[in-house]
């Protein structure tokens, strides 16, 4: 499959001037993204490969001239395709015109659609005039003397549906009310039968007047699908199965396609789903069951390397066959037969579901490990089931899922000794929710009983790797714990020497582990006050960042990485490159992780001063914030305050109040109370958390009594916070901006030459919005540089469209 691959698709790719590793991840993207497995893969796809991938593929096509792509039934697709369609058409270069069918109802549940910046176009489809089914059915029979009284009728009871309309003449033509003589068309003058009032009710009069052969052929066709293949029929049915295909494309009832998914199977699809439904619903419902059984059976016995391709649909049919309504009447004189279905059923809906999986389908893949569920009977198979589902919500950020399910396994796996070893890694994959996600979670998980499973896990893991992962988790709990407060008896001395228990273990083992172990250090040397320490450990995780192949860690490794560089190095540039490689690899996956990219994004861009970025980030932000407004996490709730503070700047006011209430829920219009209240709140948040997690509120203070006029608080909280000048240049220049400003204002000389310092350190940073900001303050500082400090501050508030900032600016400027 490989070789067919890049032998069809190769030379396409080829003329976009890529790299051969990188046609031979594009092929590998597109196979997975189609459910076909590649043997001798040597890499692993990540989201950033498959959202690439289709793009480049729809620019190689269209280079030598324009395509239109067909999408039929788009309301039927699952999620993927929606956004996998949106990448192709924001993201191809060249003339290609995607063409979707869909019922109205997919416009309602996807209304970004009508969103993509022009770039679509949607025509409804309205029920045909009189005039225009009068002429259709003009164009399908052409009959000069119809009865008009006929005629009245099919206009009367189609309503302009075109479909109901080509179902009313084959049903005259079945029955024999007009024949064909001569290459045309004539009425017989026979009594026309009744037209039902309903399409479906047609369509069901005219399956039930086909051959008994026929008509049972239709029917077991119906069971494969909306598309099937003549094979199984053959298997199901005893009549001339080839003879009653035949009949039905005459009736056209069925169509042979030009092409075939399945090499060496005629393939056939019905005419129209309506035909497929009524046909299927007509089969008893006895049979229906051992026939989904039967389809399923084929499909399993043609797959070969195609297994993973057809996984899901070799699901859906067993799962039929033993779920399915009246599942319990079909197999009632043959137990072990259904058990046998059962077993089939389970197996190939847990294989099924990781392949969604590994196509980052996770609700798919979801419904199918919860449909495995529904269908265990043992411990082994609910022990699988949970923990499948377990590591689908793990992927997708759902913590409370995750764990619940992660606890159902561990439950099993305690009654059963010999599940021991995999005791172990359960409870460390529900610890490390809780320890290392923990803003997955819309509750607070119980913290003693993590502590307490992770000692659990400890002491059943034998493997060097599910060691080393426990004990992260359980160095990382005193962050876990600390936020919210919670009582904790474990010193950060214990926590750290886990850590670093871990660090050694895990020296040899993947990167994405000693990533986390740590950028867990990180945090841990921010709760011990050891600044240093704690930029040490971020630097020395940097080169680990692309050895992680794996999307699941790759994403919020860069993403974490990201935001260590901001805060600790102050190294604005280096931030940006990896916030953009966090957002491309999260764009396929949950809209947690979205929100982590676009959060950090929105920080180091209003930090430099591309304030455009931060709009255009916020609007996915916001977007995919309404999707998970529960959770807990600080990056995901912190971003839409984030927004806000870059519209406030601009003048928004009201529009950055709406994004500051969606986390802080203020009453009202913001005034004396609620400045009040939020200076409350950071007296609160300084004074009773630990100080690693009141760094922000300590920017906040610093910040808003710097440019404030309460000389005494300003001279108070530069005394209380002296020691945040330590965590990293940019909380360096900001306090400096503060000190430099409480001794300008005491007349201090001192002053100035801290303001200097705190302007240089934002330039070097690219803050070039703090330090307009500085240097405004500056210029009250140093008067006889007032014009120039200030003329230059103004062509920064400018170039960002900060509106206050002009107008104040311009008016002192004006005073001069």
């Amino acid at each position: 499959m490989r070789k067919r691959l890049a032998d069809g698709i190769g030379p396409m790719l080829g003329g976009l001037r890529l790299a051969p590793e990188e046609v031979d991840r594009t092929i590998a993207a597109l196979a997975t993204t189609a459910g076909i497995g590649l043997n001798g893969a040597d890499r692993q796809v990540t989201a950033e490969d498959m959202a690439r991938a289709w793009p480049r593929l729809a620019t190689a096509l269209v280079a030598s001239g324009p395509a239109v792509w067909l999408i039929e039934d788009l309301h039927w697709a699952g999620e993927p395709v929606p956004e996998m369609l949106q990448r192709i058409a924001s993201g191809t270069e060249g003339p290609l015109i995607l063409l979707a069918t869909a019922r109205p109802e997919f416009a309602e549940t996807h209304p970004e659609f009508a969103a993509w910046g022009g770039l679509t176009t949607s025509l409804s489809l309205r029920p045909l005039t009189d005039a225009q089914s009068q002429e259709l059915i003009g164009s399908l029979l052409d009959i000069a003397d119809l009865p008009e009284a006929l005629r009245a009728e099919i206009l009367s009871k189609a309503e302009g549906n075109p479909f109901f309309v080509e179902e009313i003449i084959q049903r005259l033509i079945d029955q024999g009310t007009v024949v064909r003589e001569d290459g045309h068309w004539r009425a017989t003058g026979a009594t026309a039968p009744p037209i039902p009032d309903s399409v479906q009710a047609l369509v069901a009069a005219r399956i039930d007047g086909l051959p008994a052969g026929v008509h049972r052929t239709l029917q077991e066709a119906a069971v494969v699908g909306r598309v099937f293949w003549a094979a199984p029929l053959e298997q199901a049915a005893h009549d001339d199965v080839a003879a009653s295909l035949l009949e039905l494309e005459r009736k056209g009832l069925i169509f042979v396609r030009p092409t075939t998914s399945l090499a060496g199977e005629t393939e056939y699809m019905f005419k129209h789903a309506v035909v497929r439904d009524v046909a299927y619903a007509s089969l008893p419902k006895a049979r229906r069951a051992q026939a989904h059984a039967q389809v399923g059976a084929w499909i399993e016995s043609i797959a070969g390397e195609r297994t993973d391709e057809l996984a899901e649909l070799i699901a859906d049919h067993y799962y039929n066959a033993v779920a399915g309504e009246d599942a319990d009447l079909a197999w009632l004189s043959d137990a072990s037969g259904r058990e046998e279905v059962r077993g089939k059923a389970f197996g190939a809906l847990i294989a099924a579901g990781r392949v969604a999986g590994r196509r980052f389908a996770t609700p798919r893949s979801v419904e199918l490990h919860e449909k495995a569920i529904s269908l265990a009977t043992n411990d082994k198979e609910r022990l699988d089931g949970y923990e499948a589902l377990g590591r689908d919500h793990e992927s997708a950020f759902h913590g409370d899922e995750a764990f619940a399910a992660f606890s159902e396994a561990i439950e099993i796996a305690r009654r059963n000794p010999e599940q021991r070893e995999r005791l172990g890694v359960l409870a460390r994959r529900a610890a490390s929710m809780v320890a290392l996600r923990g803003g997955s979670f819309r509750g607070q998980p119980d913290m003693e009983a993590v502590d307490k499973l992770i000692e659990e896990g400890l002491a059943v893991a034998s493997s060097p790797r599910e060691r080393a992962a426990l004990l992260l988790a359980k160095g990382a709990m005193f962050i876990r714990r600390a936020f919210p407060a919670d009582t904790d008896e474990h010193s950060i001395d214990d926590r750290l020497a886990a850590v670093r228990e871990a660090a050694s273990i895990a020296e040899h083992l993947d990167p994405a582990l000693q990533f986390s172990i740590l950028d867990t250090l990180v945090d841990l040397s921010l709760a011990a006050g050891d600044y240093a320490g704690a930029l040490v450990a971020a630097q020395t995780a940097l080169p680990l960042l692309d050895e992680i192949g794996n999307p699941a860690p790759a994403a919020p490794a860069y993403f974490e990485a990201a935001l260590a560089m901001l805060d600790l190095a102050g190294d604005t540039k280096l931030a940006l490159e990896l916030a953009e490689k966090s957002r491309a690899i999260a764009a396929t996956r949950s809209p947690h992780e979205q929100m982590h990219s676009t959060y950090a994004l929105m920080r180091i861009g209003y930090r430099i001063g591309d304030w455009d970025r931060v709009e255009a980030c916020l609007d996915d932000h916001v977007a995919n914030f309404a999707l998970e407004t529960g959770v807990r996490c600080i990056n995901v709730q912190m971003g839409p305050s984030q927004g806000a503070v870059v519209l406030a700047h601009r003048g928004q006011t009201e529009r950055a109040l709406q994004l500051a209430r969606m986390t802080v829920p203020f009453e009202g219009i913001g005034g004396p109370v609620e400045g009040a209240q939020a200076g409350a709140l950071v007296e609160q948040v300084l004074a009773s958390a630990p100080r690693w997690r009141a760094l922000e509120a300590a920017h906040a203070a610093l910040e808003a009594l710097a440019f404030g006029d309460d000389a005494v608080a300003l001279d108070s909280i530069v005394t209380e916070l002296a020691d945040v000048r330590a965590v990293g240049p940019h909380l360096s220049a900001v306090f400096d901006r503060a000190a430099g400003r409480a001794a300008a204002r005491r007349g201090d000389a001192e002053g100035g030459v801290l303001l200097r310092s705190a302007v240089e350190q934002f330039d070097a940073q690219s803050a070039i919005f703090e330090a307009a900001r500085t240097r405004e303050l500056l210029a009250d500082a140093v008067p006889d540089e007032a014009r120039s400090l200030l003329e230059s501050a103004l062509a920064v508030y400018r170039q960002l469209r900060a509106t206050p900032h002009i107008d104040r600016v311009e008016e002192r400027l004006a005073a001069l």
